[in-house]
């Protein structure tokens, strides 16, 4: 084992990204699945959430958070380098937030949702033709 080679007690398939082996929760390998230093998409449309104004939110900007849009910490196992984006409304209101995480303009969705959508059609067709 080389010093970038860890031991690692794999939580679930979703937890771990580009896992390439058969994978079963609970079991330990040699990670070959190396932790997420780019976030996942959580989900291919922005959500749209009422927030309060003065409250503290954390957004997941990684994508592994179950209780997405916002952050459960998630990412101090899955991705530790991806830190949630806080933030503080300064009145009432509904907002949509990016859930593709790749937004330039984080929490908020700016449309690159429909990139992801594209890759997803584009490696589908390729299935298709395999």
């Amino acid at each position: 084992m080389d010093d970038m080679t860890v031991p690692t007690k794999c939580v679930d398939h979703h937890l771990v990204a580009g896992c390439s082996i058969g994978h079963k929760p609970g079991h330990l390998h040699v990670q070959s699945c190396l932790l997420s230093t780019q976030p996942v998409p959580a989900a291919r449309l922005p959500y749209r959430v009422k927030v309060s104004a003065g409250k503290r939110y954390a957004w997941c900007a990684c994508g592994h958070s179950k209780k997405q849009p916002f952050c459960d910490g998630a990412h101090k196992t899955a991705a530790p380098s991806i830190s949630p984006l806080r933030f503080t409304p300064d009145k009432d209101r509904t907002l949509t937030l990016c859930a593709c995480k790749q937004t330039k303009n984080a929490p908020y969705c700016d449309g690159s949702h429909i990139k992801v959508i594209f890759q997803d059609l584009v490696k589908w067709v390729k299935g298709v033709f395999k």
